[in-house]
């Protein structure tokens, strides 16, 4: 992965700081895309396989719930804004300020679904929302929604969707490409976290992601401690 980024990737970016016609700068932007839409499916593929072998395991932190959110959302709000997306996300006061769990599989299941809604949305917004399920001393569980204004499915495909390499058909992909391995990943990630994943839809109207997980109450940490 780091050769390829290193390689075809840093290549395609010094050839674009060259003199090119109109043509050849479109070119170049469809082999950085491509090559960006590879250096996806090979991590996914790469994560898939670590996890049916048993190797992937939990790397629990104590962190700020609040600031993973925002940091998210900093990273996709050009591609919103690119697409003239509103992005509304609700963070409710009674969730915890800081946790302990995997700090980086929540980010990874979150930035997929959040990937997700962006694929499947063309107008309208995406939501980001939380809400404490249960509370008892220090465990809890939470749960973390996305919801889009997208396309939506049947429910003939939300019983596949979570399946390896699976999409809504074969149009699907055409149209709007993908492994079909992030929502797996993403069902792997909450299982291994002895949380789950599911998904309300309805054709033409949306869908909304529910990402449920257990978790312990941290303690106060300064954002510079986070990993």
């Amino acid at each position: 992965r780091v050769l390829f980024r290193s390689g075809v990737i840093g290549m395609a970016q010094l050839l674009e700081m060259t003199k090119l016609t109109t043509e050849q700068k479109e070119y170049i932007t469809a082999m950085r895309l491509s090559a960006k839409n590879l250096l996806q499916v090979i991590g996914d593929i790469l994560d898939l396989t670590k996890i049916e072998s048993g190797k992937m395991g939990l790397e629990c932190v104590n962190f700020s719930l609040r600031n993973v959110i925002e940091d998210v959302i900093q990273m996709q709000q050009g591609h919103f804004a690119a697409k003239g997306l509103s992005l509304i996300h609700e963070l409710p006061v009674d969730i915890p300020d800081f946790i302990y769990g995997d700090q980086q599989k929540i980010k990874q299941i979150l930035l997929n679904l959040l990937n997700n809604a962006l694929k499947f949305t063309e107008q309208g917004s995406i939501s980001i929302s939380v809400k404490l399920l249960e509370h008892r001393g220090k465990q809890g569980t939470l749960r973390i929604t996305v919801t889009d204004t997208g396309i939506g499915m049947l429910e003939d495909t939300i019983r596949k969707i979570f399946d390896s390499f699976e999409q809504a058909d074969t149009s699907t992909t055409r149209r709007f490409g993908g492994s079909g391995l992030g929502l797996t990943i993403c069902k792997r990630f909450a299982e291994l976290m002895g949380g789950k994943i599911s998904v309300e839809s309805s054709l033409g109207k949306g869908s909304s992601f529910h990402f449920d997980f257990p978790f312990n109450k941290g303690s106060a940490i300064s954002r510079y401690e986070e990993h």
